[in-house]
Order: structure tokens, then sequence, then C-alpha cells
């Protein structure tokens, strides 16, 4: 995969999640977790949704190379975080 294809495939999924928490928070839990979310994760949900566009603003000001170095390394981390997290750490299925 070239670096310019998964940086916009990466852009394009950090964006839709973002959208996703700023409109439908409650999506989210209901798909990930199975119950209903409290007002407190949906106010945390869509709050986040603030950082993913920065995050995305950000990537947007900085040259290629570091903005693929830095994709690379935040979607790894957010692919293990949070499955290790509600696996292990928070002990949930």
């Amino acid at each position: 995969m070239s670096k310019d294809l998964f940086m916009n495939c990466a852009k394009f999924a950090f964006a839709g999640y973002g959208v996703q928490m700023a409109l439908a928070p409650s999506m989210m839990v209901k798909m990930n977790f199975e119950h209903e979310p409290t007002d407190m994760e949906k106010v945390w949900i869509r709050g986040t949704s603030a950082s993913i566009f920065a995050f995305l603003y950000a990537l947007g000001q900085m040259d290629s190379e570091v903005a693929f170095k830095t994709t690379a390394i935040y979607t790894f981390v957010i692919g293990c975080l949070y499955p290790w997290n509600t696996r292990f750490i928070s002990k949930m299925n």
C-alpha cells in the first residue's frame, strides 16, 4: 500500500469516526458494548470528536512524511489500546 493510499484511508476512517461521534454518540456504545449509553458516555464521545477533527487538521499542516509517521503510530496505538483496554484492563468482553 502506498503512503498516499494509507493516508487517504486513515483520514477517511478517522473523519467518519469523528462525524459519527459528534452526531450519533449513542451508536458507538450500542455497536461496541451492547448497552444503552449513559448521558456521560454521550458527552465524552461527542467531546472526543473535537480531538479527532483537530488531529485531522494538524495532519494537513504537517510535512507529508511527518504526517505519515504520525498517522502510522497513532493508528497502531489505537489498534492496540482499545482492544487491550477492553479485554484485559477493563475486563469487558
